[in-house]
């Protein structure tokens, strides 16, 4: 894909901080997922939480498989949730519309950096009540779901 260039008419905030925070692109999303992704694994084989490799895997692809149903219901029931509220209509614009307004702007097309450290953190934090240090594992290939995810989101548009 040709890089975009981007005009300002293409921003979701006019303050250049706020603007910066919520732009994102295929080389920040991969290494960000990808480190993250690399410590979860990391901190399960350091502490060697998952001494099986068949649980392992089951585990890794448990995850991947979960994504791909957690991303269907947070796409059709989240990001298209038709409302009234003036407020939850700006904050729907703000985290999905604004990307079907501009479908080619590579800058708002995946998860920022920041937010997503922090969604992964708390996803992490969930899947421990039920998964307990198991969840490393869950939680990689969980991510690594959203990755594959974003890979072809990105290549689709």
């Amino acid at each position: 894909m040709s890089h975009i260039n981007q005009q300002d008419t293409d921003r979701v905030f006019q303050n250049p901080v706020l603007e910066a925070l919520i732009r994102s692109n295929p080389w920040a999303t991969g290494i960000t997922y990808g480190l993250i992704i690399s410590a979860l694994l990391f901190i399960n084989s350091t502490y060697d939480f998952v001494d099986s490799w068949a649980v392992g895997l089951s585990l890794y692809f448990g995850g991947l498989f979960t994504w791909t149903f957690f991303e269907y219901f947070l796409h059709r029931y989240v990001f298209h949730f038709v409302t009234e509220s003036k407020f939850v209509q700006k904050f729907h614009h703000l985290v999905h519309g604004f990307h079907h307004q501009h479908p080619k702007d590579e800058n708002h097309l995946f998860m920022p950096p920041l937010p997503g450290i922090v969604l992964s953190t708390v996803f992490t934090a969930f899947f421990f009540i039920f998964w307990g240090t198991w969840t490393f594992v869950f939680s990689a290939g969980f991510l690594t779901g959203y990755l594959m995810y974003a890979t072809v989101h990105y290549s689709t548009h």
